[in-house]
C-alpha cells in the first residue's frame, strides 16, 4: 500500500474534476474510496442512503463508510470549485450526530476532518483542513489513517487527539511570545536582568545601569505560529450565562483560563458558585461545562473518581497543571485519573493516549 501514491491520485482527481457537477464528483469519490480499500460490493461504501429523521422527512448523507454493519465515518461532498459554507459544515455535523459518529469528513476545495471530542455539550470540531497538494505530509498521513487495511476507531481517535495536543502546545508558544512582547514581558525580562546584575553589583549600581538603557522586545519577521484556522477550538453548545440556544467555543486558551481561575476555589479561598460565575463571565463558556471541569479538578485533588470525560488536550492543561502546582498531591491526582480510566473503559471507552500521558508524568516523577 503506497499512501503517497493514493494521496497524489486523490489530489489529481479532485483537480481534474474542479468544474464538474456534484453527481460526477460523487461517482469519482466512491471509486477513490474503493482505492482506499473499502468495498462497495461488500456494502462498506454506502452512497446517499435515505435516513428518516422525522415524520415524512429524510436526509441522504453522500457517503457512509462502514464494515460488518458498523458505521465508521460519514463523508459530505461539495464541488471542488466552491468554497465551504457554514451550512456545509452544519450539515456534516448533523449527520455525525444523527449517526452517532465521532468522525466526519468534508471534501471539496480541500479536505476537512471533524471530530467529536469526549466532553459534555460539545459539537464536533474542525480538527484539520488539508489542501489537495501533491506529496502533502498531512494528506499522506490522513490516507494511512482512513485506509481499510489500517483502520481502527482507536487509531483514528488518537490521531485526532494528537492534533489537539499539538494545537495546545502552539497556543502555549504563541501565548508566551505575546506575553514577552507585552509590557508585562518587558518587566519580567528587566527583573531577570536585575537579578543577574545583583550577583555582581550593589542595588544602587544596578539601578544606575538599568536607568541608562532601554529594553524592548518585538517579534521577528516570521510566519505565524498558528497556521491552522480553528482545529484547536472545541465548540460547546448550551447556555452562556443562562441564555439558551447559543454555541460557544472552548479553546485551549479557555481551558487554561478555567484552570487558573479555579485555583482560589481549589485552595479553599473562593466558593464554588462564585468561581463558576467568574469563569462564565470571563470565557462565555457553558455553565454546565464549567461546573464539570471544576468538579473534575476537585476530584483529582482529593483522589476521587470523576465520571465526566475530558479530552487529551484537557489532560495536558488540567492534570499537567495540578501535578506542577500541587506536587504533594501527586499520588491522589494520578489515582483519581486512573480510577476514571477504569470506570470509563467499563463502558467501552478507550483511553490509550491519555494513559500514555499519565505514564509519562509518573516516569518523570521518578
Amino acid at each position: 500500500m503506497d499512501n503517497q501514491k493514493l494521496w497524489n491520485d486523490f489530489c489529481f482527481q479532485v483537480e481534474k474534476l474542479r468544474t464538474c457537477n456534484e453527481a460526477t464528483f460523487q461517482y469519482v469519490a466512491e471509486i477513490l474510496f474503493e482505492k482506499f480499500g473499502w468495498s462497495q460490493s461488500d456494502g462498506e461504501i454506502i452512497s446517499q442512503k435515505a435516513i428518516q429523521v422525522g415524520s415524512g422527512r429524510f436526509v441522504k448523507p453522500d457517503i457512509i463508510i462502514q464494515s460488518e454493519s458498523k458505521k465508521h465515518f460519514v463523508i459530505e461532498l461539495k464541488k471542488p470549485k466552491d468554497m465551504f459554507s457554514d451550512r456545509n459544515k452544519t450539515q456534516l455535523i448533523s449527520y455525525m450526530r444523527l449517526l452517532r459518529l465521532h468522525f466526519g469528513i468534508l471534501i471539496g476545495n480541500s479536505l476537512q476532518l471533524f471530530y467529536e471530542v469526549d466532553d459534555d455539550d460539545n459539537d464536533p470540531i474542525l480538527i484539520i483542513d488539508i489542501p489537495f497538494a501533491k506529496d502533502s505530509k498531512e494528506g499522506i498521513e490522513f490516507t494511512s489513517i482512513i485506509h481499510s487495511n489500517n483502520y481502527s476507531f482507536v487509531r483514528f481517535k488518537e490521531y485526532c487527539e494528537s492534533i489537539l495536543v499539538k494545537q495546545v502546545e502552539k497556543e502555549k508558544i504563541q501565548s508566551e511570545i505575546n506575553m514577552l512582547c507585552s509590557a508585562l514581558g518587558k518587566d519580567a525580562i528587566i527583573g531577570l536582568v536585575r537579578k543577574e546584575l545583583l550577583k555582581t553589583y550593589s542595588q544602587n549600581s544596578v539601578d544606575e545601569i538599568l536607568g541608562a538603557i532601554v529594553i524592548n522586545v518585538t517579534k521577528k519577521n516570521m510566519q505565524p505560529v498558528l497556521q491552522q484556522p480553528t482545529p484547536h477550538s472545541i465548540v460547546a453548545g448550551g447556555n452562556r450565562g443562562g441564555h439558551s440556544g447559543e454555541k460557544q467555543k472552548i479553546t485551549p486558551e479557555n481551558l487554561a483560563t478555567v484552570y487558573e481561575m479555579a485555583r482560589p476555589y481549589l485552595d479553599g479561598s473562593r466558593h464554588f458558585d462564585k468561581t463558576v460565575d467568574l469563569i462564565v463571565k470571563e470565557t462565555g463558556m457553558n455553565i454546565n461545562s464549567v461546573k464539570m471541569f471544576l468538579t473534575n479538578l476537585r476530584c483529582m485533588l482529593e483522589g476521587k473518581c470523576y465520571k465526566n470525560a475530558t479530552s487529551l488536550a484537557g489532560y495536558h492543561i488540567f492534570v499537567g497543571g495540578l501535578v506542577k502546582d500541587y506536587p504533594d498531591k501527586f499520588d491522589k491526582i494520578i489515582s483519581s485519573v486512573q480510577q476514571h480510566f477504569n470506570y470509563y473503559e467499563k463502558f467501552g471507552g478507550m483511553q490509550g493516549s491519555k494513559r500514555q500521558y499519565i505514564e509519562q508524568l509518573i516516569a518523570e516523577r521518578k
